[in-house]
């Protein structure tokens, strides 16, 4: 009996909002759960794509803010954001 619980690769794809050859590279590297049953069917748990997701979106978050603290932002004249430039050694001392 095959439920809403297992996804395809095509639909495990769909829900992830990549393409089916990304998934499938996630997934023969091991990124995400899924478990082959034959060189081309896939077969992946609904949740495992979801913590998936939801894995990946909290790293890359952890990165952007990371990443935030270390650059102070301006605000130009025009209200536009701009990061710091960093400040530079002298040259030829």
């Amino acid at each position: 009996m095959i439920t809403d619980e297992t996804l395809t690769l095509e639909e495990a794809a769909a829900l992830a909002k990549v393409g089916v050859d990304c998934m499938r590279t996630l997934a023969q590297n091991g990124d995400i759960y899924a478990t082959s049953l034959n060189q081309k069917h896939w077969v992946f748990l609904r949740d495992d794509v979801i913590d998936f997701l939801r894995r990946r979106a909290r790293e890359q978050a952890k990165q952007r803010r990371d990443r935030n603290t270390t650059a102070p932002v301006t605000r130009s004249r025009a209200g536009r954001r701009r990061n710091q430039l960093p400040v530079l050694a002298d040259v030829g001392q």
